[in-house]
């Protein structure tokens, strides 16, 4: 009984984490889930002994068969928390920062294909239009760490785009505005120059870092794509450094 009532109640705290969460920001989350995770997973462990222990035991008893159901009871739910705790562990948030850095990548690389087609940088009011035909799956405009919180909060990811789309749900990404109808010929340092990078602005968001999120989504840092179609990720900190030789400034060159 005992290895059933722990392993229950291990199960049921851990379910009980995104509505415990409400509405905290990224950083929030992560931080539950950093304290959380370990007793999780000591819980998961010790119910296992326990229910073993139980199942052993109760094995000499006259009610050895409810004893045996009641400890499997208790070791199957247990060790059922800890492939879901592992889901909360930094390797996780890892795989989803990859995966959004995937995501600006091949934005920036469909901005750099707009410019090769027409010879200028898309304009900030209607750059997420402009590049829709270099895009073929729409789920790369929303990072991961981004779809995750939605599906925890409503259980609905489908309609995600479509939210995003009409402010009804935080944005993913944002457009560098410095480079708003800029030629391609006047731009420098193609490989230093954001284009595309990270932000809670909304659908079409441009601008600045004004706009990047109030707190980093990934490991304190955030993904950023450049000008050349390739993307990096930076820490805050590293961005926020004059000598990191990211620019957001589109600098002109002389007239050629």
């Amino acid at each position: 009984m005992v290895a059933f009532l722990w392993g229950a109640g291990s199960l049921a705290l851990l379910l009980a984490i995104p509505s415990l969460a409400g509405d905290l920001s990224m950083k929030q989350y992560r931080e539950l889930h950093g304290r959380l995770e370990p007793w999780l997973l000591l819980m998961g462990a010790a119910g296992a002994a326990i229910g073993l222990a139980a199942l052993v035991h109760s094995a000499t008893r006259v009610r050895a068969l409810f004893g045996t159901v009641l400890s499997l009871t208790g070791i199957v739910l247990s060790i059922g928390i800890l492939p879901v705790s592992i889901k909360l562990c930094p390797g996780s948030g890892s795989r989803r920062k990859v995966q959004c850095l995937a995501n600006v990548k091949n934005l920036s690389i469909a901005v750099q294909m707009y410019v090769n087609d027409w010879d200028h940088f898309p304009s900030q009011d209607t750059w997420t239009t402009d590049i829709s035909e270099y895009i073929k799956n729409d789920n790369i405009m929303i990072c991961p760490d981004v779809m995750r919180v939605r599906e925890w909060r409503t259980g609905q990811v489908d309609t995600l785009v479509a939210d995003i789309e009409a402010g009804r749900w935080p944005g993913s990404y944002a457009y560098n505005a410095n480079l708003s109808g800029v030629p391609e010929w006047d731009l420098d340092d193609p490989a230093q120059v954001i284009s595309i990078f990270e932000s809670d602005a909304g659908w079409n968001a441009a601008g600045g870092p004004e706009l990047l999120p109030k707190e980093p989504r990934h490991m304190e840092g955030e993904n950023y794509g450049f000008t050349d179609g390739h993307a990096k990720f930076f820490l805050r900190t590293a961005v926020q450094d004059p000598e990191s030789g990211v620019k957001w400034e589109a600098v002109r060159s002389r007239s050629r």
